[in-house]
């Protein structure tokens, strides 16, 4: 067999859920093989996020726990975080 190419981690961090089957969707057009991971507030974006090294971070601005732009600049501000160069995306 031959090797297998490794899929992009995508987490998307939103409350809403049709704008999380939306953005769902609209990733499936996407004519490359994603590995999505999804959490509906600012908690389970951590847990996720300090145990998963994602090539993408894209979330809501307001959430129902916090704003985004506060996990963003505690990521940003340890260069020991698996994704403080992790490219990260806020929508609003």
């Amino acid at each position: 067999p031959g090797l297998t190419q490794l899929q992009p981690k995508v987490l998307m961090i939103e409350d809403d859920p049709l704008a999380l089957f939306t953005a769902q969707q609209i990733w499936q057009q996407v004519d490359v093989e994603l590995q999505m991971h999804t959490a509906t507030n600012l908690h389970e974006a951590k847990q996720l996020l300090d145990v998963i090294k994602f090539d993408l971070v894209i979330s809501d601005l307001g959430l129902p726990d916090g704003r985004a732009d506060n996990i963003v600049i505690e990521i940003k501000q340890n260069e020991q975080h698996p994704n403080y160069q992790t490219p990260m995306v806020a929508l609003t």
